[in-house]
């Protein structure tokens, strides 16, 4: 589930912390169940063409999610948008990136993505594991890259509050 979309000039309603959790709200019910989520922030290239038609899939390991916001045309020129994945049980050893190849303009251009594990359950925290310049992400067998792993102790704390 996409949180935000539009131009780069948005990026920083991200670094905000005090407010990340919220963001995952979106996953599922609160307060959120045990495990880990990721928030995955990409933007789309300026190059002719950068944009893209096709399906984007975000790949966990073994497991894949569509980026997808329903009634929006996600991944077009300079585009910066925020999905939300969770619950999992461990953070992945590889994120990746897919591209169906669909559509006119299939061709995708990633300027950057950057990956946010939050840890709910136990002792709550967030760490990023992954930071990367894809480029070119051009069909099915896409890109992907080792994440660095959070640290198990101590993550950088964060205070969750219930809902009021």
């Amino acid at each position: 589930v996409k949180a935000y979309s539009g131009s780069s000039s948005g990026a920083d309603r991200y670094t905000d912390y005090s407010k990340f959790v919220w963001g995952f709200l979106s996953t599922g019910a609160y307060p959120a169940a045990d495990g880990w989520y990721f928030r995955v922030l990409v933007h789309t290239g300026t190059d002719t063409g950068a944009g893209t038609d096709a399906n984007i899939t975000l790949r966990l390991d073994t497991s894949s999610y569509p980026l997808n916001y329903s009634g929006h045309d996600d991944f077009e020129n300079n585009d910066l948008a925020a999905y939300y994945v969770g619950p999992v049980a461990s953070i992945p050893a590889r994120i990746g990136l897919s591209n169906d190849a669909a559509g006119a303009g299939s061709n995708w251009q990633v300027a950057s993505i950057k990956v946010v594990a939050f840890h709910v359950g136990g002792a709550p925290g967030y760490g990023e594991i992954l930071s990367a310049t894809p480029g070119w992400v051009n069909n099915a067998a896409g890109w992907d890259a080792a994440t660095t792993p959070v640290p198990a102790s101590p993550l950088t704390t964060l205070a969750v509050h219930p809902l009021t």
